[in-house]
């Protein structure tokens, strides 16, 4: 079962709502403002998906032994980071953002602004 980190008062939850990526894809999750957080769990980011408001600084933090390197596919990304080791990104315009470990490419993630 895949585990959601969120600061507690740190996220703001939005109603739910279907945005369309500029890919065409729908994403129809619930968009969180302020701080999101994505811990990195078994070779897993968890949650994968997420989806935040403009402007939001999603977190990532290092929950494995095994050290980890947050990569956005635009090129902006972590040092390695070992264990409970973390790495932020304000992302400040809309679309859809992948991601991977650049460690362990088989690693993805997902982040859909609005």
């Amino acid at each position: 079962m895949p585990l959601l980190f969120l600061g507690a008062g740190c996220a703001k939850q939005t109603a739910t709502v279907e945005s369309e990526a500029p890919q065409g894809e729908v994403y129809a999750g619930t968009y969180l403002s302020g701080e999101a957080s994505v811990g990195i769990v078994n070779f897993a980011f968890s949650p994968a998906v997420l989806g935040v408001e403009k402007g939001t600084k999603v977190e990532w933090t290092n929950l494995d032994s095994a050290p980890h390197r947050v990569q956005l596919d635009t090129g902006v990304g972590s040092l390695e980071m070992k264990k409970d080791g973390k790495w932020s990104f304000a992302f400040k315009e809309p679309g859809k953002y992948t991601y991977h470990c650049s460690i362990h490419p088989s690693m993805v993630g997902t982040i859909y602004v609005k």
